[in-house]
């Protein structure tokens, strides 16, 4: 080692392990950085996208709980038609693929939130609820395939923001309670469109009493 020392052949090689452990941080993959809920990332999920829909992606990926799954978001242009494509960010399959519109996707957020009457904070942030109307009906549908027949409202249930949802599956009418930050089920309840009006009325007479 002394001598390797004095004849100067230790300096470059030390040179050389420095040069190339600033190159692995510098010129490294940043966007394959994964955390707790995705296992790939979301330059992974663009390429899993786009060799299933050859295209355009319009807009930056999301990471989203649907139904206790981390999914992620990705929307992607192929010609005239827009799809809003789901990617497991563990396993890296599509999980779900729904066709839509560039109107529809600007405004729905906003909206649907203003609608659902989920007003912003001081500081923009919609207070009592982390995912829209529409990721809403997405995870019940998953859950009880069927039609919404109604619009989807926000309710307080005992100090807890959760979406109301009414699916139709055949001739069973159910009200299902999504959580409005977590995405999970939070209760489902068989119903009927008898029972729905008569408690509309009471909901309405109560809410002008206030």
């Amino acid at each position: 080692m002394n001598r390797s020392i004095r004849n100067g052949k230790i300096v470059p090689i030390v040179f050389a392990c420095l040069i190339a452990a600033f190159a692995a941080c510098a010129f490294g993959k940043p966007y394959h950085t994964t955390s707790s809920h995705a296992s790939i990332s979301s330059q992974r999920a663009k390429k899993v996208v786009l060799r299933r829909f050859p295209g355009r992606i319009t807009q930056k990926v999301t990471l989203e709980n649907e139904s206790g799954h981390w999914q992620y978001g990705v929307m992607v242009l192929s010609g005239k038609t827009l799809r809003e494509v789901m990617v497991d960010s563990h396993t890296g399959e599509i999980a779900n693929v729904e066709v839509t519109n560039a109107g529809k996707e600007r405004i729905e957020e906003r909206q649907d939130a203003v609608k659902a009457g989920n007003p912003r904070d001081r500081r923009g942030e919609l207070k009592h609820a982390t995912i829209s109307p529409e990721t809403a009906k997405r995870i019940v549908l998953k859950r009880i395939p069927g039609r919404i027949t109604q619009k989807v409202t926000l309710e307080n249930e005992s100090g807890h923001w959760q979406y109301g949802v009414m699916v139709l599956s055949g001739k069973t009418l159910r009200e299902v309670m999504v959580d409005s930050h977590t995405g999970w089920i939070a209760n489902v309840e068989v119903t009927n469109t008898g029972k729905e009006r008569i408690e509309a009325r009471h909901d309405a007479v109560k809410r002008h009493k206030r």
